[in-house]
This record gives C-alpha cells, structure tokens and sequence, in this order.
C-alpha cells in the first residue's frame, strides 16, 4: 500500500520538474499571467475531479486528478517567484523570495487547515446521520465509540470487527462513505479557493496591463 500511494504521487513531483523550467521560459517571453492563470485553472480541474472521486473510482481517474496538481504547481511556482523578484529592485531579490516562500507557507497552512476542518465535519457527519438512518441499534457508549474511530481508520478496523458480524457489515460501509464525503467536501472548498484565485489574479493583472498602457501612452 505505501509503494501504491508512491506510484500514485509521482506524477505531481515529476511534473513539476518537467513543467517548471517550461513555465520559466514562457515568462521570460510572455510575462506570468498565462503560466499563473493556467496553473490556477489546472488546480481547480484537480480539485473539481478529486471532489468527484469515489471508492470505486478508476486508476484512470485518480492519475488524472494528480497530474493537474503537478500541472498546476509546476506553472505557478516559478512564475510566482519571478513576478515576486522582478517587481521589486535586484538589491531586495532575496527579500522577495523569502517573503514569497514565507507567503505560500502560511497560506497552504491555513487553507490546509480550513479543508481539513470541513472535511472532519462532513465526514462526522455522514457517519451519524448514515447510523440515524440504518437498521443498527447501538448504545451510546457503542455511538461514542464509533465516532472517536473516525481519526484511525486501523483502529476502526480492529474495533467494528469485534462487533457482531450483522453490525460489522452494516457499519464498515459507512465508514468509507463517511470519509469520501468529508474527501469530496474537503476539495470542493479548494476547488471554490482554486477559482476565487484566478478571478483575483486575472483582475490584478488585467489592473496592470492597463496601467501599464496608460503609463506608454
């Protein structure tokens, strides 16, 4: 299982090096905004088919989500650090990237920590209303249990096979529902992020290019 999920990541890192000096060229011809745009739109496509993604999904579909984020990332990454450093004089380069990496750091971070918010909700929140809705009968106690599985799946697994075979096989489905919705919640909320960034970007240097024309005239 962890070579899988490797195999399942390399896409990502791979195309970042590839596509990395790639976007580096376009911006020394073409200027930032089509490698940043691009990179953005790709991120959105990623979060939008990783929001889509089920248990039963296809290696097909999960390898096409991975690939727009390697898209995505390898576009933006070098084309933010040259906007950051050309804008600003030669004497603050390294002002610039730092402050740049520190920028990126901080907002993964937040919105790392927002997705993984919504996810814990929508995930707790399958799992209770799917038991509300089930012919099981538990306890609290029982209830109780369950819920404080959602952070272990190993554990979970261990626990619910000790349950009575009828509960185990009634309960265990609900757990993979439970954690692909909070998954599928969790992406929606970077899709909407993904998207509310190119409109800003797109607006911001739409405001440049123009002042720039005005600046020329």
């Amino acid at each position: 299982e962890p070579y899988a999920i490797g195999f399942l990541m390399l896409p990502i890192t791979a195309l970042i090096v590839i596509v990395a000096p790639v976007a580096g060229r376009i911006v020394d011809t073409q200027g930032a905004k089509l490698p940043v745009l691009l990179g953005l739109l790709s991120l959105a496509i990623s979060a939008l088919l990783q929001s889509m993604l089920r248990d039963n999904s296809s290696l097909f579909h999960i390898l096409t989500a991975f690939v727009f984020v390697g898209l995505g990332w390898g576009l933006i990454l070098s084309s933010a650090a040259f906007s950051a450093i050309s804008s600003l004089p030669h004497t603050l380069a390294g002002t610039a990237s730092g402050a740049l990496w520190t920028i990126q750091n901080l907002g993964g971070s937040i919105g790392l920590a927002i997705a993984g918010t919504i996810f814990r909700h929508a995930e707790r929140t399958s799992l209770m209303n799917g038991l509300a809705a089930s012919d099981v009968h538990l306890t609290q106690d029982q209830q109780n249990l369950i819920r404080s599985l959602l952070s272990d799946s190993n554990e979970a697994k261990r626990i619910i096979g000790e349950f009575p075979s009828a509960i185990a096989e009634s309960i265990w489905p609900l757990f993979r529902n439970a954690f692909m919705h909070g998954y599928s919640w969790g992406f929606l909320f970077l899709l909407g992020l993904s998207l509310a960034a190119f409109l800003v970007v797109a607006a911001m240097m739409q405001n440049i290019a123009r002042k720039e024309l005005k600046a020329s005239a």
